[in-house]
Formats: structure tokens, C-alpha cells, sequence
């Protein structure tokens, strides 16, 4: 049967699951994956997530909850984001084992001398937000070739089945305590957190979904925290019928940069690096703006035009 990968304790599994050489290797937790070898089919994943220039945005940063169980706006155990340390403290073990904090092994040289994080490397051409991806980053050198790693990405694993299957129960109104305690309580487990009770769930007052029950509010987070960087952010919005979340502006911010924070940087790596009236990294300087049109793709004009009897998908 199927089980999650805990190689490694609370602290690690969740981000040894991702750069696994051979998912298929005694990992019962893998369902599916791409796999690459040697010299015959390799990736530049492990390369290009961890120093391409990207990040995550405010907007996913703040969705994960304290180790009390708590969101930000209700735990006593938040200490801000005035640093970056402070806001990785106390937080979701995955949070640290997705976004490289202080103390990520960025890198072993091939004579052993380790390149780890200490501020994050915004100003660079490794992270634009500030919260840099650490999900599928190997330290080993080997790994970070041009397009020469042989890690193995999934495509279906067992984590996704159960947060299927209680998002599924949620919205027929079936989600029991037993359900979520077969489901996303496991998930939790893995990585320490507290178990989600249904019955003494409080709705967060930051929430991006507002009018929809805490219960399946609460399954949405953990489903995005859970699959983050796995493809399926965009679809979920979209069946979701939420689309508008691609304008919210936490979506285009990045980390906190203090003028205090700013000053332990050198001045020419960040004198470039852009902030909104709250200190936080802006990336863009216009919001997004989202046109429901785009809840379906266009059907290509070649087939219209072989067949004219084809309706175009409304707004195109």
C-alpha cells in the first residue's frame, strides 16, 4: 500500500521527498514520476528553481500556519516579518523546507566547503522575492550542472490522493473528523504540525476565501502548502472559480526589506530592488488584473476555421 515518505523526521522528509535520485526506489509514497538518468535524460529542475531569479510571493509566505496550529492572525507565536528570520520562526516545519531561511545548504562544493543562506540573496539572480525555493534544490554539486540532474519529479503521489479525497468529502458535506484524520492529519503528522480538528476550527480573518466554510477554507491551505511548485496552483483557482486571487497585491510583493534590513546588504546589490509604501519587494509596477474570460482557454483559430460550426469560448 501507500504511505507518506518520512526519511529523515519532521524537519526534512518533506523536502528529502524532492530531490529523491530514484522515486521508485522503495518510496511509497510516489505514484508516478518522471524519471531521469545519467546521460540518457536529465533535468535542469534542481538548477534553474533555486536561482532563476523567482520567488514566492507575500501572498503564499503568509499562508502557513504557526506550529501552534494557528494562522498568523490568530497565533501568539507569530513574530512578524520585520526579518526574515522572524518570520520563519515558529512556523510550519514546511516552510523552512520550501523556502530556503537561514541555514539552507545552498550548495557543497566538490571540495566540500558549504555555500549556505544566510540573508536572503535578493538583488541577485537568485531570488526576486526574497523568498527563495528550496523545494527540488539539491546541495550536490553534481546535481547543480547545467541540465545534467538525475532527480526524479513527481507527477502523482500519495500526498495528493488524500488531499483529494478530503477536499472531495468537505464539499459533500462528509468531511468528519474521522476523514480529516485519514487525510490531511497524516500530512501534518509527517512535519510535526498539530492535527486539524474539525470542531475547533476558527475562521482566519485574512482569509482568501471569506464566504466559504472554515472547514474546506482550512483544506484549501494545507492542499496549497502541500502541493506548492507541483502545477496545480493555476487549475485549482480556476475550478475554484477564483480568479480574482490573481489580483490580489500580496500576489506581486516579496519579502519585508526594512531601510534596517536594506543597510546589512551592499549597497549596489540592492539599489535596484523596489519597495511598496510597507517596506515589502513590489515586483511589477501595475496590479494584475483578471479578465473571466481566461476560466477557459481559447479554442485555436485553425480548428474554427476547419470547422465553423465551433463556437469560440466566450471573450475570445
Amino acid at each position: 500500500g501507500y504511505s507518506l515518505f518520512t526519511t529523515g523526521g519532521t524537519n526534512a522528509s518533506y523536502y528529502n521527498y524532492f530531490i529523491q535520485d530514484d522515486l521508485n526506489s522503495a518510496n511509497n509514497e510516489n505514484i508516478l514520476s518522471r524519471t531521469y538518468i545519467r546521460d540518457l535524460l536529465m533535468q535542469n529542475t534542481s538548477r534553474a528553481v533555486g536561482q532563476s531569479n523567482n520567488g514566492f510571493s507575500k501572498n503564499f509566505a503568509q499562508q502557513y500556519l504557526c506550529t501552534d496550529g494557528r494562522p498568523i492572525s490568530q497565533s501568539t507565536l507569530y513574530q512578524g516579518d520585520n526579518t526574515p528570520d522572524d518570520e520563519a520562526t515558529n512556523r510550519d516545519p514546511r516552510y523552512r523546507q520550501t523556502i530556503a531561511t537561514r541555514g539552507f545548504v545552498f550548495l557543497v562544493n566538490p571540495n566540500g566547503t558549504q555555500d549556505v543562506i544566510t540573508l536572503p540573496r535578493i538583488g541577485s539572480a537568485v531570488t526576486s522575492t526574497g523568498y527563495q525555493m528550496a523545494k527540488y534544490r539539491s546541495a550536490d554539486n553534481a546535481q547543480n550542472q547545467q541540465a545534467q540532474s538525475t532527480i526524479d519529479i513527481p507527477v502523482f503521489r500519495y500526498a495528493e490522493v488524500l488531499l483529494n479525497y478530503a477536499e472531495a468529502k468537505a464539499e459533500l458535506n462528509e468531511a468528519t473528523q474521522a476523514v480529516i484524520s485519514a487525510s490531511i492529519n497524516l500530512l501534518r503528522a509527517r512535519v510535526g504540525m498539530p492535527n486539524m480538528v474539525v470542531g475547533t476550527l476558527v475562521k482566519d480573518a485574512n482569509s482568501d476565501f471569506p464566504t466559504i466554510p472554515v472547514l474546506i477554507d482550512e483544506i484549501r491551505r494545507e492542499r496549497r502548502i502541500e502541493l506548492v511548485l507541483e502545477g496545480f496552483r493555476f487549475d485549482d483557482l480556476l475550478r475554484w472559480r477564483a480568479g480574482t486571487q490573481f489580483q490580489k497585491p500580496e500576489t506581486i510583493l516579496g519579502m519585508k526589506l526594512t531601510p534596517a534590513l536594506r543597510a546589512q546588504y551592499p549597497a549596489n546589490q540592492v539599489a535596484n530592488v523596489q519597495v511598496n509604501g510597507d517596506n515589502y519587494i513590489r515586483l511589477y509596477p501595475a496590479n494584475r488584473v483578471w479578465n473571466d474570460r481566461q476560466y477557459y482557454y481559447p479554442l485555436p483559430t485553425q480548428e474554427i476555421l476547419l470547422n465553423p460550426r465551433l463556437t469560440q469560448n466566450p471573450g475570445w
